[in-house]
């Protein structure tokens, strides 16, 4: 017994000397750059958003960043944005076609950020169909909600990557949407979109895009889902998601198609 008791004393004090606190300061981080850019298929212009992101106990306001250089280009063009509002370029004269590669430029003061992206071929979105379900948390247990299905023909060529965005009643869904071939390559997509930001209900204005998007977009949003437990996107600073940006910055440059389409939920 005494040995017992000797054994868990020494082990106690070998413990203690093992344990050491570390202090981290989340307030005093250094500030980095987000990047929201895109372009598509169909008419400009195309937008740029920049801004910066703030300390651990900062309100999730992003100050957006001004003055900055921001070109577009592709193999023949190359397009200066125009800032016009605080953080928000905007496109002049290049357009978006399926196939072609885009390459972001952005000066910040001398601090150079580069992107490349090439948008895919257009696959179409054929209808939207809903699921009634009765299922989410705080939801009204009264009410069904209605949870919209895309259905398409995907490729049959592996290696195809999709986003949808979701707009409800004139709120954008801040949940992020993204999907790939691996497992119906080839076959009808038809995979219901379950969302934990907004409901839809009976009635509902409901405007669906649908994007094909290369895989370094679908990388960042599915890594930015991970990093947030595929919780709402918005008023969370990126936890280091994967990026197509070369910099001191965070976000994505996407070149992708886009399609729309309106209804009503009934």
């Amino acid at each position: 017994m005494k040995k017992l008791i000797l054994s868990i004393i020494t082990f106690t004090i070998l413990f203690s000397h093992c344990t050491k606190i570390i202090d981290i300061d989340l307030n005093t981080t250094d500030p980095k750059i987000i990047v929201e850019a895109s372009i598509n298929n169909q008419n400009g212009p195309y937008k740029v958003k920049l801004s910066k992101t703030v300390n651990f106990d900062q309100k999730n306001t992003y100050p957006p960043i001004s003055n900055a250089i921001v070109t577009l280009s592709d193999d023949v063009n190359t397009d200066t944005l125009i800032e016009q509002k605080p953080g928000e370029y905007y496109s002049q004269n290049i357009t978006g076609k399926t196939g072609k590669s885009y390459n972001l430029y952005i000066n910040i003061n001398g601090e150079i950020i580069t992107a490349k992206s090439t948008m895919p071929e257009i696959v179409p979105l054929d209808t939207i169909t809903f699921l009634v379900s009765n299922f989410g948390p705080g939801r009204n247990e009264d009410e069904d909600i209605y949870v919209p299905i895309p259905h398409f023909k995907d490729p049959s060529k592996l290696g195809n990557y999709y986003r949808f965005k979701i707009t409800v009643n004139d709120t954008l869904d801040k949940t992020f949407y993204v999907d790939n071939d691996d497992l119906i390559n080839g076959l009808e997509y038809q995979r219901p979109q379950f969302g934990n930001d907004i409901y839809i209900n009976k009635g509902d204005k409901l405007l669906f895009e649908m994007q094909c998007i290369d895989k370094a977009t679908f990388d960042y949003f599915t890594s930015l889902n991970a990093s947030i437990g595929e919780g709402p996107g918005g008023g969370t600073t990126p936890a280091n998601p994967t990026s197509n940006l070369v910099g001191n910055a965070t976000g994505y440059f996407s070149a992708h198609t886009k399609e729309t389409k309106f209804l009503i939920v009934k």
